[in-house]
């Protein structure tokens, strides 16, 4: 039988969630994925093309930008 759960490691000991229909000291196999948290480089490239999206929007049937629009702009 095979489980899905979302568990805490604290004191070096994994605590699920949520309880388990498990009998004591039954074994398992444990398949590990811990999610990481972007980088803050990626956060910066985030907030980068955010602002390029709101400075140089995306509008469906009007003209699209021309090339100084989009690289002589300083």
């Amino acid at each position: 039988m095979a489980y899905e759960i979302s568990a805490t490691f604290e004191d070096g000991v994994f605590k699920p969630d949520e309880p388990l229909d498990l009998a004591p000291h039954t074994r398992a196999k444990i398949v590990l994925e811990v999610p990481h948290e972007p980088s803050q480089v990626v956060k910066q490239a985030i907030l980068d093309i955010e602002q390029l999206w709101n400075e140089y929007p995306v509008k469906l049937g009007k003209p699209r930008p021309t090339r100084d629009d989009l690289y002589d702009r300083h």
